[in-house]
């Protein structure tokens, strides 16, 4: 168990420190500052939860899907090859070929990239969101229906964070691909 929670304390670092960078890059905030204020709205989020789950549900949500529609509108901006996109999910034989000596295949890059941008602990945050719902265990009824909507939140977050995590990619790709000269 503390295994656990030390593999989870480490997948929220990257985003406690990431938040803090993105604001003194953004707004030119000093980090010292910026770290604070990441920490500020950590305890800001926690004093939400005393209004129940469902606001900050309803929170985390709208901040998604504000994220996934500006994604959305700069992949469009960038003008990408579809047919890039749609072949880059396809795999292919150089996927598993070491393309410079001494670097590993396409295969353990994509694999990396997978497991950078697909969080683990969404899933134990879903699990753990099931957990607050009112449930009648001694009702079989009531369990069946809460593991089904555990299985929902699950099966709809993940292709989620997929689509998110793909813009994500495909926006980077299409605006420095060949351009690595210009940096």
């Amino acid at each position: 168990m503390v295994i656990l929670e030390l593999a989870l304390m480490a997948t929220d670092l990257d985003e406690f420190f990431g938040s803090a960078i993105v604001l003194n890059l953004l707004f030119k905030i000093p980090i010292k500052i910026a770290i604070l204020l990441t920490v500020l709205d950590v305890f800001f989020l926690l004093l939400l939860m005393k209004f129940g789950f469902k606001k900050i549900e309803a929170i985390v949500t709208t901040l998604i899907l504000t994220i996934s529609g500006i994604f959305s509108y700069l992949v469009a901006l960038s003008n990408p090859s579809i047919q890039g996109i749609f072949g880059g999910y396809l795999p292919t034989p150089t996927l598993f070929e070491s393309t410079l000596p001494g670097h590993e295949s396409q295969l353990t890059l994509a694999l990396g990239i997978v497991g950078a941008t697909v969080k683990p602990h969404n899933l134990y945050l879903h699990s753990s969101l099931s957990q607050t719902r009112k449930i009648n265990h001694k009702d079989k009824k009531d369990v069946r229906k809460a593991v089904r909507f555990m299985i929902w939140d699950s099966n709809l977050q993940l292709p989620l964070a997929f689509v998110g995590n793909s813009l994500l990619l495909i926006l980077g790709a299409s605006l420095f691909f060949d351009h690595a000269s210009e940096i």
